[in-house]
């Protein structure tokens, strides 16, 4: 940011420029992000990035009172005044979830993550071509230890102790109804059912309206989120993706240019983690 008595002087362009110098010098292949709508077309125009997809909030309805309603207004008044006949829809879907999952794995809330999240990890990662390191040490100072306090995490295991997933919630502000499910990782897809009915009961319980989270256009989770009951917004609420490409040859390089095929969650953002 540029303080406005300073702009129209480069020095959003100088300070870019540095950091891309800097990033360069650390070995980074490539750089991503997230602009507002002010500055994504200096990003792509003058600076270099590449526009190379976009973001987008779904929501899932957990009530049907007002404050749903209002939440749903953003994606327009039809959104607004179908919200009972689309609480009434997400509570088939999770149905639906709980009845893929039911006697074959235990949801549990967890306060920390242990080794076994080292291991479920691995299991996974080699399936996308990106993914952020989701390590116990990292999940434990992405969530754990946020300063915010505001993140609940439920582990779901196999009848043998393993863990098959997990799912992260961020609970909703004082006064506010929405919370997110700002992350999830499965083995399979009944551990998938398991993690996202905890997360949606979790939040329910907690007195949230609706849920959000946040998905890449055309990806894996955007699909997922649909299956499970999470609604579209607006056609315009989008949130473009840029990169800027410093090694070409290199594999992320390549796969920085695909976003839907990213495993890309509210987890690989940054807006939370000093919040």
């Amino acid at each position: 940011m540029t303080h406005p008595d300073h702009r129209g002087r480069g020095l959003f362009l100088a300070l870019d420029r540095r950091a891309m110098e800097e990033a360069r010098g650390e070995g980074w292949p490539v750089v991503i992000g997230l602009p507002n709508s002010k500055s994504a077309d200096i990003f792509t125009t003058k600076l270099g990035w590449e526009a190379v997809g976009s973001i987008r909030p779904w929501t899932f309805v957990l009530t049907a009172g007002g404050e749903a309603r209002a939440a749903r207004r953003r994606a327009g008044r039809l959104a607004s005044i179908a919200v009972p006949w689309t609480a009434w829809r997400g509570s088939m879907r999770r149905g639906a979830l709980r009845k893929r999952f039911f006697g074959k794995i235990n949801a549990v809330a967890i306060p920390r993550f242990n080794e076994k999240a080292d291991a479920l990890f691995e299991e996974v990662r080699g399936r996308w071509p990106w993914i952020q390191e989701r390590s116990a040490a990292f999940l434990n100072w992405r969530f754990a230890e946020a300063p915010s306090q505001r993140f609940r995490a439920h582990g779901v295991y196999a009848p043998d102790g393993s863990l098959r997933g997990y799912a992260v919630v961020q609970l909703p502000e004082r006064g506010e109804s929405v919370g997110w499910v700002v992350d999830l990782l499965a083995a399979d897809e009944v551990a998938f059912a398991g993690a996202m009915e905890a997360a949606l009961g979790h939040l329910q319980k907690v007195g949230a309206a609706v849920a959000r989270a946040t998905a890449v256009e055309g990806s894996w989770w955007e699909r997922q989120l649909r299956a499970s009951g999470f609604r579209a917004p607006a056609s315009g609420d989008r949130k473009r993706i840029i990169a800027h490409v410093l090694e070409p040859g290199h594999p992320l390089a390549q796969a920085v240019r695909r976003p839907a095929d990213w495993y890309f969650t509210d987890a690989d953002r940054d807006d939370e983690v000093c919040s």
